[in-house]
């Protein structure tokens, strides 16, 4: 929280709402476990809105977006043809 406060870039309005939700929290949470945020946001260092990778790379939290961790985890996405009943898996079909 003390960094997002002493960035000047970030109006008080933004800082008292960065302070209300739980995205400080997460990286805070990140970094002392050693974890990775997953976020759909995406760095914006002269922004004037709080994003988490900014937050994230501040205290060198590791962040990647929802389908790099889908892949690290192995997922698949699969498209199926409900109508017919069929699942027909191609290479085109995995993400």
């Amino acid at each position: 929280m003390q960094w997002v406060q002493d960035q000047q870039r970030f109006s008080v309005a933004k800082k008292v709402i960065f302070a209300d939700t739980a995205d400080g929290w997460i990286v805070a949470y990140a970094r002392a476990k050693g974890s990775i945020v997953v976020t759909e946001e995406q760095p914006a260092p002269q922004s004037s809105k709080i994003k988490i990778p900014d937050v994230c790379a501040a205290f060198g939290v590791q962040y990647v977006n929802t389908f790099v961790m889908l892949r690290s985890l192995g997922m698949r996405l699969v498209r199926t043809d409900t109508a017919l009943g069929e699942t027909g898996v191609t290479d085109s079909d995995v993400v």
